[in-house]
C-alpha cells in the first residue's frame, strides 16, 4: 500500500487497500487533528452473514470529549481535572461531559454496538 496516497472514504472499499499485517493513518476531525493507526490483524470472509461483521477486539481510555481541541486539548482537559479538580474550569469541563466520564473506561460493548449501528444504517437491516 502506499502511504502516501489518500483514498476517499466514500468510495473506496477497505479490502481493496488492505492486506492482513498492513496499517492505515486515519484522520478523525481535520480541525482538531486526530491521528488514529489501525492495524489489520486478520481479514476472513463470514459466509452466513452478506455484509460481513466488524467488532473490536480490544482497547483502552474513554473517546475524549468531541471538539476538545484536539491532543493538546484533551491534555489540557486531563491535566485540569487531575490537578485543579475544584477549579472553575475543572467545574466546566465537568458541566460539559456530562456525569460519569471516566478518561480510563473503555467500553468494548459501547463500541461494538457503534459498528453495529454502523452496519446497520449503511447496508440496511440486519
Amino acid at each position: 500500500m502506499d502511504l502516501t496516497k489518500t483514498f476517499d472514504d466514500r468510495k473506496t472499499k477497505l479490502n481493496k487497500v488492505l492486506r492482513p499485517d498492513s496499517h492505515i493513518i486515519y484522520q478523525y476531525d481535520f480541525g482538531d487533528g486526530w491521528y488514529h493507526q489501525i492495524v489489520v490483524e486478520n481479514i476472513e470472509t463470514i459466509e452466513d452473514e452478506s455484509w460481513g461483521e466488524s467488532r473490536v477486539l480490544d482497547g483502552a481510555r474513554a473517546c475524549p470529549p468531541e471538539d476538545v481541541g484536539g491532543p493538546p486539548g484533551y491534555e489540557v482537559f486531563l491535566t485540569t481535572l487531575r490537578d485543579n479538580p475544584d477549579s472553575e474550569e475543572a467545574t466546566h469541563y465537568r458541566q460539559w461531559v456530562g456525569p460519569g466520564f471516566d478518561s480510563e473506561r473503555f467500553d468494548i460493548r459501547a463500541a461494538n454496538a457503534a459498528l453495529m449501528r454502523l452496519a446497520t444504517n449503511r447496508w440496511g437491516n440486519r
